[in-house]
């Protein structure tokens, strides 16, 4: 029991690698196209609120918000949301699937980030896109 506890111990203080990142996120991209009823015997608890912080690369723009509150989405923090992931060369703002965002704040959880995530590359226009080779 001491070894096994040991053993755990150790797997939650290893660093998160680029690999184990990727793997992760493949399995928590792997688990939302299984079919809802696979889901059907974990109980539901949901969270009173969920927030994300952003920090855009290109704008210097700094976000940290609550997106979601007692089971709504909050549509004045998505468009905030919308707002910071724009085409930073037109200005031109897309709705993100809200499913991304939900990602998002679970892997922020499950990693124990702490810090926004860095928005290298959010909406591109077809016009803003780099001419194709």
């Amino acid at each position: 029991m001491i070894d096994a506890l040991h053993h755990s111990r150790k797997l939650i203080e290893k660093p998160v690698t680029r690999r184990g990142f990727i793997k992760l996120g493949a399995f928590v991209a792997a688990a939302g196209l299984a079919p809802r009823p696979v889901f059907a015997d974990i109980p539901a608890f949901p969270e009173p609120e969920r927030r994300l912080a952003f920090y855009n690369t290109h704008t210097g723009e700094n976000l940290d918000v609550e997106y979601w509150e007692k089971g709504e989405y909050i549509p004045g923090a998505l468009a905030e949301i919308n707002h910071v992931l724009r085409d930073h060369r037109t200005d031109e703002v897309m709705p993100i699937h809200q499913d991304l965002l939900d990602l998002l704040h679970t892997l922020g959880g499950i990693l124990e980030i702490g810090e926004p995530f860095h928005v290298i590359s959010g909406y591109r226009t077809i016009s803003a896109a780099p001419p194709s080779l």
